[in-house]
């Protein structure tokens, strides 16, 4: 709500038969939580010296939902601040999905028969190519007459003089 400079460190009450149903739900078989939204209202600014004490109540928990992260429920935590003479000055809504994690989906069987990618062609010209990134190195070839750098399976050469003659 401000820089933490101007303010000092709020005083937090909880009312204890709300906020903990996170806790509670993590017993549960809800163990894993995603922040899924926060929204902030403001009253006033705050100023130098302004001493803030907040209260966080559970404003709303949803029936059991089915999600792609798995099933669970949606909690909104309200925050109220107020100043030191208990006006607010603002508020903040957090909500979050307490969920039990889904299991992983099984192979589809069309991604077990997904085709593998194409492989490269290999013949006499290319071998040495191959052979090179084997052994971690990349060979390259060059015109013996020119000096041109040409792809293994090219003639670049030719275009300069008519032959290309690896070295």
């Amino acid at each position: 709500m401000a820089p933490a400079g101007v303010i000092s460190r709020p005083s937090i009450s909880v009312p204890s038969n709300d906020v903990h149903a996170t806790r509670r739900h993590s017993g549960r078989g809800f163990p894993a939580v995603v922040a899924t939204g926060c929204d902030q209202e403001y009253d006033r600014y705050l100023v130098p010296g302004d001493r803030l004490s907040a209260t966080i109540v559970m404003e709303h928990m949803s029936e059991e939902k089915t999600t792609a992260l798995g099933v669970g429920y949606f909690l909104t935590l309200r925050t109220d601040y107020r100043d030191q003479d208990g006006k607010p000055v603002g508020r903040m809504r957090f909500i979050t999905l307490q969920y039990a994690p889904a299991q992983k989906a099984a192979a589809t069987p069309e991604r077990v028969n997904r085709p593998s990618p194409p492989q490269p062609g290999i013949s006499q010209d290319t071998q040495f190519f191959w052979d090179g990134l084997k052994a971690d190195k990349l060979l390259i070839q060059r015109c013996a007459s020119c000096g041109l750098a040409r792809h293994a399976d090219t003639s670049l050469g030719r275009r300069t003089h008519g032959t290309c003659s690896p070295s």
